[in-house]
């Protein structure tokens, strides 16, 4: 679970930087702005993979 919480924080930090890095929203920046959309949605997916691991360890 440890690992998913770090990598689920990793990636919201790697989302952040490029939002920031990106600048305003042009048509230049698009696909960075679109890449960062993404990698937010993901930690979710991350995190529930990690909950089921170890669920699954446990038993």
């Amino acid at each position: 679970m440890r690992f998913s919480l770090a990598a689920s924080d990793l990636i919201l930090s790697l989302s952040l930087v490029i939002e920031v890095a990106a600048g305003k929203l042009s048509p230049i920046t698009y696909e960075a702005h679109y890449l960062a959309a993404e990698l937010y949605r993901l930690p979710c997916a991350v995190l529930l993979a990690g909950w089921i691991a170890a669920l699954s360890i446990i038993r």
